[in-house]
């Protein structure tokens, strides 16, 4: 059962992945899931991916060859044709090293390592999965017998290689016991997704229920409705009416209220006419009076105004000598400053020249040192790498220091072995 269990879960992450990466190609999904449905647990499956691929949004629409040679790959896991498998899976990570797939690469190729007995190569390719792929989630379907296998790699324990399961019964046996269990598992599992069905029938069925009643009371709420609204507008006929009635009363009121008030007005006004005239005559007196005054004050005022203009003009003349007087000191004063200020600045221009050939020139030797180290270090590298070649022809450090140089630009033949492994 726990085999099983990490088999589908294990599966979907990887469909799912798949459908993400690839943007929805029904196609290759389809060559998955055909490979895939031997039995109705795993067509079930397949037809869920398939669904929920369709409804994804892709993030690229691109059927590429390495996607191809994977998909032939996956297939031949799931049809336990481990061999078929770690061949297509070698052939992706030799020929696209850089292919989108890596991660899921790394990992069935591990577990096809794994099923065939390679402990060394299972546990080296979960290994690197796990290094280059830390929060990938496959990582949480992997058997505990696996991760325990990466663990002791990682700890520097040497690993059995193992070989193919043709011809050796006890192996058989256990694929048999397997498969019974797989049996078991998968008619759990449809007995649960038949129950799903059921359940989710059933809700359609009581959410239709619930649409149809909510349609019934929404139609009562709109007669209802219908029916207050006509009340209401034989309220307003009835109070508009009542309106009108009161607006003719006002009417009539405010005509003998404006009557009344017309009259009031023209006796205020022949009042007021008589007080006016009294007024003007008042005035025209004391106007007389209040202008010889005025032309009294304004002779006075105008002899003041001239004698303080006279003592003002000597004082500004005064003024003006002395304020030219100052300001030729000070004109003489700034001359002076300016004439320093522009040596002073022509003296900082100077160091500043001086200060930026020197900046210059340690740059220029800062950057030749730099690339000389580095021509030293890349010369170093290589040294070691070969080293590494000529020490361990066959061995995994081999391979991975011949990459090392094929990237600094240096081919480098391995063995025969050695190649096959990398």
């Amino acid at each position: 059962m726990l085999s099983t269990w990490h088999f589908t879960s294990t599966t979907i992450a990887t469909l799912r992945a798949l459908s993400h990466r690839l943007g929805g190609q029904k196609r290759s999904i389809n060559v998955i899931s055909s490979g895939l449905c031997r039995n109705s647990l795993i067509q079930l499956i397949a037809v869920l991916v398939v669904i929920s691929c369709l409804f994804a949004s892709p993030v690229f629409c691109q059927e590429t060859e390495d996607s191809q040679v994977f998909i032939a790959g996956f297939n031949a896991y799931q049809q336990k044709d481990y061999a078929s498998a770690i061949v297509k899976m070698n052939e992706v990570l030799q020929k696209y090293p850089d292919t989108p797939l890596r991660d899921l690469t790394l990992f069935w190729l591990s577990r096809s390592y794994f099923k065939v007995g390679n402990q060394l190569d299972a546990a080296r390719y979960l290994s690197q999965f796990s290094k280059e792929y830390p929060d990938n989630p496959l990582k949480g379907t992997v058997e505990e017998e696996l991760l325990s296998l990466a663990a002791r790699y990682d700890s520097g324990e040497k690993l059995s290689v193992g070989s193919t399961p043709t011809g050796q019964p006890d192996q058989q046996a256990a694929q048999k016991a397997t498969a019974q269990k797989e049996r078991i598992a998968t008619a759990g599992a449809e007995e649960a997704v038949r129950a799903a069905a059921a359940t989710e029938t059933a809700r359609l069925a009581a959410l239709k229920e619930a649409e149809e009643k909510l349609a019934a009371g929404k139609k009562e709420q709109e007669r209802v409705a219908a029916l207050k609204a006509e009340q209401e507008r034989i309220a307003a006929e009835k109070a508009e009416a009542s309106r009108q009635a009161a607006l003719a009363e006002s009417a009539r009121l405010a005509a003998l209220k404006a009557e009344e008030e017309r009259v009031a007005q023209e006796k205020a006004e022949a009042t007021r006419q008589a007080a006016l005239a009294e007024s003007a005559r008042l005035a025209a007196i004391k106007a007389e009076e209040e202008r010889i005054a005025e032309e009294k004050a304004a002779r006075e005022r105008v002899e003041k105004e001239r004698i303080a203009a006279e003592k003002a003009e000597k004082a500004k003349q005064a003024a003006l000598a002395e304020s030219a007087r100052i300001a030729a000191l000070k004109a003489e004063e700034e001359r002076k400053i300016a004439e320093k200020g522009a040596i002073a600045a022509e003296a900082a221009r100077s160091a500043a020249a001086r200060s930026e050939e020197q900046r210059l020139a340690q740059k220029r030797a800062a950057d030749e040192k730099i690339k000389t180290e580095r021509s030293a270090f890349r010369e170093k590298a290589i040294t070691q790498y070969k080293s590494i070649i000529d020490k361990f022809p066959s061995s995994a450090a081999a391979v991975t220091a011949a990459a090392k140089l094929r990237e600094l630009g240096i081919v480098v033949a391995l063995p025969a072995k050695a190649a096959v492994a990398e």
